[in-house]
């Protein structure tokens, strides 16, 4: 039997297995199920959209031997960052044989055993299924793993059918008398793999990882044909390993040029740290490899990213290139608080890493306007660009880039109110308005035209009534300026006057001095008008509309409901012709079940939604230790089921 998946014949029918076995259901969770045969070419509305009781089931006994390609796939994203990789075999069936199989020029895992976990029970189970006796060639593709072992597995979303990672159960997952053994894999001399056998899912899943235990891996070679790999042997997220008898040495390349920061190392047999004290006695011989921790990234599309443009009705958003949908599904870096390019960078490339795991294609970043400005110089009178701060800036859209993220850009932040400067607070609105001008043509140019930056959102929460004179915060929340008046002196202006005044400014700071006639522009802001204007005042000024809105919940004894309020007047702000998007929310009002209930009940109008991440991923803080980490943890929930309801496209790179 010859299976050839097609995985990426159409938009919504990505990262599929050419062949998965399911796992026992929740009534019989530890009783063995029949492997199912699920073949990539299959038609289905979203290939998360599944349940076990709609798979279709082959006897565990039925002899054939499959040959399974990849011909159609590709090891890499696709120009709006969505996966263009298939599995071989998927096995998430608890006791399942994967025997005899030829496996040929899949672009993600040729065999991957998964471990098992059921929130419906709230209990893992035992994966112990074996596979021996396959071969897996990377002929004329390139591959991810050729066999391996990940723990992280799948389960049911929570609060829904919707089968997705188990990201936020860091339970450990046993296997217990599971073997990958006696199989080949081998490479041709212009491709490779980017991991030969993966022991534990550490490097695929970095801080989303979960351990597992127990599995065998002896006796697997590369048929004296040899192979090109990035790490010949990986174990790391796996303890209890038996390792032995497999190929030892490899010829080491670098599987993914693209990427700069955070590289897996090149390493033939490499055994984490954590892991190595309790692999088995006899094992094969090793180097530490610590830094294989979340290194798997996808390889950038070969073309670059498309750039985001306005759909011609308005509607919503689409890659200018290929035309196809694209909805904002992301998350606020809140780092901007502590300086987050004075801080580690590895964490920041973690973090990013972390978020496109869990399905985000939209990272919001919030610039300090004294961090890109010095004050005045010579030359400067406006304020001098800080040339390091401008390289890092540089920099975050190249990770951006290569990560596979659209960056919401949002400018002019003065959030830390102890960082402020003088030079730039005692100015009057004119002169306040020229360093913002200084401001932007100085980021649009350290940008430069990178398709990754969506779009540049010129002041988070402005206000364009008058503030008090020489006060330019409107209001501290938790210690951070996060609203900001555009002018001291009304005179005798009405706010919409005030901020169309503003906004052609900035508009012109970017379109006509520093020449960027490409990228969208908006403005965030507050919601039930309390910025003083609305889309609707400003649709020749910028190209969508932004609101931010935290819902409330339906207060018990009041006339309203508070949910639909929020709902409606989110839905009030579209501006004609325009999309509009929900560039902050979070469930600190309302339930995560009203959450899903504003996001879905705000469509056709909104476009797209960004909510929070606080560099902390799900397993990390399960249980939460804290309210503010329930909240989050809840968040987090949310996310990851409905950004397959949301977005036409997928969820790109999320595994596995």
């Amino acid at each position: 039997m010859w299976v050839d998946g097609q995985g990426t014949d159409t938009a919504t029918n990505y990262k599929l297995a050419n062949v998965e076995t399911s796992g026992s259901d929740a009534a019989a969770h530890r009783r063995p199920r029949q492997p199912t045969l699920e073949p990539g070419a299959r038609r289905r509305r979203h290939p998360r959209a599944r349940f076990l009781d709609e798979r279709r089931r082959v006897p565990t006994s039925a002899s054939c031997a499959t040959l399974i390609t990849g011909y159609p796939s590709r090891h890499e994203q696709d120009g709006l960052a969505q996966a263009q990789w298939v599995d071989g075999i998927a096995v998430h069936c608890e006791q399942a044989t994967v025997q005899s199989n030829a496996i040929v020029d899949v672009t993600d895992s040729g065999v991957m055993l998964f471990g098992a976990y059921n929130r419906s029970l709230g209990a893992t189970a035992t994966q112990r299924s074996t596979v021996s006796g396959n071969t897996v060639v990377s002929a004329g593709l390139d591959a991810r793993v050729a066999l391996g072992a990940d723990p992280i597995g799948e389960c049911q979303a929570h609060r829904s059918g919707w089968i997705v990672p188990c990201l936020e159960f860091p339970n450990e997952r046993s296997f217990a008398g599971a073997s990958i053994a006696s199989n080949k894999f081998w490479s041709g001399p212009r491709t490779s793999f980017d991991v030969g056998l993966l022991v534990g899912g550490a490097p695929e899943w970095g801080n989303h990882r979960v351990p597992g235990r127990g599995v065998s891996v002896t006796s697997n070679t590369t048929a004296g044909a040899g192979a090109r790999v990035n790490m010949g042997i990986s174990v790391l997220g796996m303890f209890d390993v038996t390792l032995s008898g497999n190929t030892a040495s490899y010829t080491l390349v670098d599987g993914n040029p693209g990427v700069a920061d955070g590289k897996c190392p090149l390493v033939s047999v490499g055994v984490g740290s954590s892991a190595r004290a309790s692999v088995r006695a006899g094992a094969q011989a090793s180097t530490i490899h610590d830094a294989a921790d979340g290194c798997l990234v996808a390889a950038p599309p070969v073309g670059g990213l498309e750039r985001i443009v306005r759909k011609a009705d308005g509607s919503g958003f689409m890659g200018a290139t290929s035309g196809r949908a694209f909805v904002p599904w992301g998350m606020n870096y809140d780092q901007h608080i502590e300086g987050w390019w004075d801080a580690d960078w590895s964490r920041l490339v973690s973090d990013f890493r972390e978020m496109r795991r869990m399905g985000v294609n939209t990272v919001r970043v919030l610039l300090q306007t004294v961090r890109i400005l010095n004050p005045p110089t010579s030359g400067y009178p406006n304020g001098t660009p800080n040339t390091a701060a401008l390289a890092q800036v540089t920099r975050l859209v190249r990770l951006a880039e290569q990560t596979g993220l659209y960056l919401d850009i949002t400018g002019l932040g003065i959030e830390d109110p102890a960082a402020q400067q003088a030079w730039y607070d005692d100015r009057d609105e004119n002169g306040r308005w020229a360093a913002q001008e200084r401001f932007w043509i100085s980021v649009v140019q350290a940008v430069g035209a990178s398709p990754a930056v969506a779009w540049f959102d010129l002041m988070n929460e402005p206000s364009a009534q008058a503030g008090p004179s020489g006060s330019w915060c409107a209001g501290l929340f938790g210690g951070y300026c996060y609203v900001q008046y555009l002018t001291d002196d009304a005179a005798g202006r009405t706010s919409v006057a005030i901020a169309r005044a503003w906004m052609t400014r900035m508009k012109n700071a970017i379109r006509v001095t520093a020449g960027d006639t490409t990228h969208l522009i908006s403005v965030g802001l507050l919601p039930y008008g309390y910025s003083g204007f609305r889309p609707s005042d400003v649709t020749d000024l910028e190209d969508f509309g932004t609101v931010h809105m935290y819902p409330r919940s339906d207060a018990a004894g009041t006339p309203t409901n508070e949910l639909q309020f929020d709902i409606d007047s989110v839905k009030s702000f579209k501006p004609a012709g325009q999309p509009l998007v929900v560039e902050e929310m979070l469930n600190m009002n309302c339930s995560e079940a009203d959450l899903e209930t504003f996001v879905l009940g705000t469509r056709p109008e909104v476009g797209g939604w960004l909510g929070h991440y606080m560099t902390r991923p799900p397993a990390e803080i399960t249980p939460p230790p804290t309210i503010g980490d329930a909240i989050f943890l809840d968040y987090y929930k949310m996310f990851l089921r409905d950004g397959f309801l949301v977005s036409p496209i997928g969820t790109g790179t999320l595994q596995p």
